[in-house]
């Protein structure tokens, strides 16, 4: 029988540690001391068991793959270590040194992604086509790796520094960061800031920084920084809006034209740079505005806001806001002043404050309606005519008689509220951010005076605003931070505040009576007993003051 024969394969030389340098190729991270340490400690027993590949270059040898190896052996005191050795191209290092690395399983999602941009470099300058060179990075890697995992790999190389090194020590998900390589800079910071920043309480109600999961942080996302295109209050066609960026429909932001990376968010034609948004939105009201100046044939026209300049927290441009004690008031045509100005509504903070204008509408505006005979809501001199003391005292006793039922209701709805605030929360984070979506929702939708009333009743001093007046709606907000559980029990007492407003067979406030355990019937004995007695109080006073007069006149 004949013998095989067999070829002669490449040799491995043993080379001094000493002529072998680091390739600044490699897209391996370097390794950490604890794992080169017990490598180095198996290489003093038993050898350098697989040989590193190295190139002649520059009079020494580069280590392609194997600085592990190459690292240890240092450390285990060996003075050579086996190596094949190829002449090899600058291009073939990195090719051989790219898929040797990506066949290991502890490759860092990083230095993979540094991997791939390598090779999606090359393919893109051949084909000048993203898709095209993604495939073909793809088709080059194997089944392992299809042109989604290549499209979210690559997307790493866009995060920002401090997420980069969060993600490198472990305190990100591999989630976290694929969900953050998706948007901008500028968004990344902004969902960063939110996780980093989120806080709940734990034991003794002491703050703890627990990061949110994934699903928290996909969830918070898509409800602050992705937008619905076909709700645009613009053209998405026009590229005139935003030059830098283009039209919507041909957008690489737009989650439609980059299937592999937003493949999870079901509707297509959804925007994920908010901040283009807004600057489309307000070019486009400006726009508005300056096609109702050339139609009236003036140079400017005013840009109206309708509720609080607080209210106003996505930067829309307006230039006068007709809130309560604002100098600005609408103005009917037919009833203008001389301090009337023409102007078009690019702002409506809450839908009940419209009075049925919507954004775009014009609109007439007097500029300064406390100095404004017309437009002032006085009559005459505005002066009233004087009451006697009697008048006064028989009055207020009156009033305190019929609002005794509404004291009594609202003291009891002050004690529910406070009670819904005292009861520590357990609900999971999930549910939380559910929740307090909905308490926001609840908190917009409440009248204005019944914030008046809230504040009130839990004796918050209100902020001002720019004009100096009271914000209630604002202040009403922050009693309830972080307890929307508790936010939401108010918005629902405070919808049927007032004696009357609600069903008494499906009346919420007794509900939540029974529920928090308030003791209703203590506190409607101590507010009638308060009432009787400021009541004992001015009538005493006006008895004295009658007597006095009486002996005034005698005398």
């Amino acid at each position: 029988m004949a013998s095989p024969e067999f070829t002669i394969a490449e040799q491995v030389l043993n080379i001094p540690l000493d002529q072998l340098f680091i390739s600044k190729t490699n897209p391996r991270r370097a390794p950490s001391q604890e794992t080169l340490q017990d490598l180095a400690s198996d290489i003093a027993i038993r050898g350098v068991t697989q040989a590193i590949l190295s190139r002649p270059h520059n009079g020494r040898y580069e280590v392609v793959y194997g600085q592990r190896r190459f690292l240890a052996s240092g450390m285990a005191k060996k003075q050579t270590i086996p190596s094949v050795v190829r002449e090899l191209t600058d291009e073939e290092v990195f090719d051989l040194q790219v898929v040797e690395n990506l066949q290991r399983e502890e490759l860092h999602p990083l230095e993979e992604s540094a991997a791939f941009q390598r090779l999606y470099k090359k393919a893109y300058s051949e084909t000048k086509s993203h898709d095209d060179a993604i495939r073909q990075v793809a088709e080059r890697l194997g089944k392992k790796h299809k042109p989604q995992y290549i499209a979210k790999r690559l997307k790493l190389q866009n995060l920002i520094e401090p997420v980069k090194a969060d993600f490198r020590d472990d305190v990100l998900l591999e989630g976290h960061a694929e969900e953050l390589a998706r948007l901008r800079p500028e968004e990344q910071t902004s969902a960063y800031e939110w996780l980093k920043s989120h806080h709940v309480e734990g034991a003794n109600r002491r703050k703890v920084q627990i990061l949110p999961g994934v699903p928290e942080l996909r969830h918070w996302v898509q409800e602050h920084i992705f937008l619905d295109l076909t709700k645009a209050p613009f053209d998405i066609n026009d590229p005139t809006l935003n030059p830098k960026m283009g039209a919507c429909v041909s957008c690489q932001f737009k989650t439609g034209n980059q299937p592999a990376l937003f493949g999870d968010v079901r509707q297509n034609d959804t925007c994920t740079v908010p901040s283009c948004w807004r600057e489309k939105r307000n070019n486009r009201l400006i726009q508005i505005t300056n096609a109702h100046a050339k139609e009236l044939g003036v140079k400017k026209v005013l840009k109206i806001g309708l509720g609080y300049e607080s209210w106003n927290r996505d930067g829309i441009p307006v230039d006068a806001y007709v809130e309560f004690g604002s100098p600005f008031g609408v103005v009917k045509p037919g009833n203008e002043c001389k301090l009337t100005k023409p102007g078009v509504v690019t702002f409506i903070g809450h839908p009940g404050d419209a009075a049925g204008n919507k954004v775009g509408s014009p609109l007439l505006v007097c500029t300064n309606v406390q100095d404004c005979s017309k437009h002032n809501g006085r009559s005459g001199n505005g002066m009233r005519a004087k009451k006697s003391y009697e008048e006064i005292a028989n009055t207020r006793i009156t009033n305190l008689q019929t609002e005794t039922r509404q004291r009594v209701r609202s003291a009891i709805i002050s004690a529910v509220i406070r009670a819904a605030m005292k009861q520590e929360s357990v609900t999971p984070r999930k549910v939380f951010e559910k929740f307090q979506v909905i308490a926001r929702q609840m908190h917009q939708d409440l009248f204005f005076d019944r914030h008046r009333d809230l504040c009130k009743l839990m004796e918050v001093e209100p902020k001002l605003d720019r004009y100096k007046n009271k914000d209630w709606r604002a202040t009403c907000k922050h009693i309830f931070d972080n307890n929307p559980i508790a936010l939401m029990v108010a918005m629902t007492v405070m919808h049927c505040y007032h004696v009357g407003t609600s069903d008494p067979g499906h009346d919420p406030v007794g509900f939540f009576v029974r529920h928090y355990k308030v003791d209703a019937s203590r506190i409607e004995k101590e507010v009638k007993t308060a009432i009787g007695e400021k009541i004992g109080s001015i009538r005493s006073s006006l008895k004295r003051r009658q007597e006095k007069e009486r002996k005034s006149k005698k005398k």
